[in-house]
């Protein structure tokens, strides 16, 4: 947990992609919970037609901006709070990891799964908001993990409680992002279909743990349906494109994911390979090999096919994955430690520790990560506008115009007033007058603003914001 509360403070400032917008939507959301919005007060006649600018905002699924919005309650809105749920989630990830390897081997076997997760930098890259869809992959990477665990305690002991939390877990991944959170129950399929064969009374704690699942998301589809039916129509439209589109651009070839497994887990896919063709091996009489097995090749198979391409999709099995690494470094180990406990310790202790700082990667943190490195232009500029938002003394009803770029997000999230990155028209200007409202207004040295602003009477503010995205 040090090293994840170390990652929500790498950056005193909300990151372009996607942190920015999240903790605005999450920030609305402590006025109106069932209301997610972007822009929460659309004052400008102009389309809010795009992901980048709606007004009602079911872009994301809503779980994850919940509960950026309680952090936010809890701790106060600020960028820390934005990353506290995710530090949460990864922290009880790594602990689902640790558990599930001591039930499907034994305590070194968890042990070795959590150093594998406790030591991969893309996570504390994640929690720190840097990378694209941070939260909402932590999010949903968390509860994935937390219903797999869920299933392997089940399949240790046969008691209610894992099948609700199993149900409870993989509906909270739905809620999170996409229907792949229920990838649990193909894993369990495989489960019934390796031990008790195809038999309808098998199927009863699965169909009782989708119900659960069933319920929780069908709850939320029902109210966004009710209150807000063009919005949910245009988000379900848009998740159903990544199969068929490249989205926004995410396009790659059908290796683009196999080519993304040493940038998410810091091992080759020729590693992962082989440990799955060991962990075969060493687990030929254990029944949860193939649910593993069947999950990744499953996910990996999907998102091959899918036309949209973007790095995290994957991150979900990073359990099964690690675990079936595990469960093969420690029959290695084993089979190497007859009578050479010492030797076999000292060599696994160094070994360990040069996997530290390879995975972690401590000298692209300290390049990336580094405020006051002249180098470093997208922090320096991010800092930069931060100060110029917060800085502002404007009155309560002001609208901001011209703020560079999309970082009138942030202008948002930091002012508390509505923003836009254009120089209005005559009618938008009339409109916001007319509703009782001022214009401020960003502008470079030297330009000269219509006459039709000028009459408004506009707060000029000079244009120093640097364009970070």
């Amino acid at each position: 947990m040090l090293l994840l509360t170390a990652a929500i403070n790498l950056d005193p400032f909300l990151n372009v992609w996607d942190e920015r917008f999240h903790a605005l939507v999450a920030k609305n959301l402590l006025s109106h919970p069932l209301k997610p919005t972007l822009y929460d007060n659309p004052i400008v006649p102009m389309a809010y037609d795009r992901w980048d600018r709606y007004y009602i905002w079911l872009h994301k699924e809503p779980l994850f901006l919940w509960q950026i919005a309680l952090s936010f309650k809890i701790f106060g809105i600020n960028e820390f709070a934005v990353r506290i749920p995710s530090a949460v989630l990864a922290f009880f990830t790594g602990m689902a990891i640790f558990r599930s390897g001591v039930i499907i081997g034994n305590f070194r076997v968890g042990y070795i799964g959590l150093f594998l997760f406790v030591t991969t930098g893309f996570i504390y890259r994640l929690v720190s908001g840097r990378l694209t869809l941070e939260h909402n992959d932590i999010a949903f990477m968390g509860y994935v993990s937390l219903s797999y665990w869920s299933f392997l305690e089940y399949t240790n002991r046969r008691s209610s409680k894992w099948i609700i939390l199993i149900g409870l877990f993989a509906g909270l991944g739905v809620l999170c992002k996409w229907l792949v959170g229920l990838s649990v129950y193909l894993m369990w399929f495989i489960y019934i279909l390796k031990t008790d064969g195809a038999k309808i009374r098998n199927a009863v704690p699965k169909l009782k743990a989708f119900g659960i699942s069933t319920i929780l998301i069908s709850t939320w589809l029902l109210y966004a349906f009710i209150h807000y039916p063009a919005e949910l129509a245009r988000s379900m439209k848009h998740h159903s494109d990544h199969l068929f589109i490249a989205v926004d651009g995410h396009t790659g070839t059908w290796t683009y994911h196999f080519e993304r497994i040493y940038e998410l887990f810091n091992l080759s896919w020729g590693l992962v390979v082989l440990s799955i063709v060991c962990a075969f091996y060493f687990m030929k009489n254990n029944n949860v090999f193939w649910p593993l097995l069947a999950v990744i090749i499953s996910v990996y198979l999907l998102f091959t096919v899918a036309e949209t391409k973007m790095p995290a999709f994957t991150i979900i099995l990073i359990l099964p994955i690690y675990l079936l690494l595990s469960v093969t470094l420690d029959k290695l180990i084993s089979l190497w430690d007859g009578g050479r406990q010492k030797v076999v310790a000292t060599i696994v202790g160094f070994g360990m520790l040069t996997l530290v700082f390879s995975r972690l990667d401590i000298s692209a943190v300290l390049k990336d990560y580094a405020i006051n490195s002249e180098g470093n232009y997208y922090s320096w500029s991010l800092m930069h506008n931060r100060k110029i938002f917060k800085d502002l003394r404007l009155t309560n009803n002001t609208v901001l115009f011209n703020v560079k770029g999309r970082h009138y997000i942030e202008a948002m999230f930091y002012t508390d007033k509505p923003a836009y990155n254009f120089i209005p028209s005559e009618e938008q200007v009339q409109k916001v007058i007319a509703e009782g409202h001022s214009i401020a207004i960003f502008v470079n040295p030297g330009d000269t603003l219509p006459e039709y602003i000028m009459k408004a009477n506009p707060v000029m503010l000079e244009n120093n914001l640097f364009l970070c995205e």
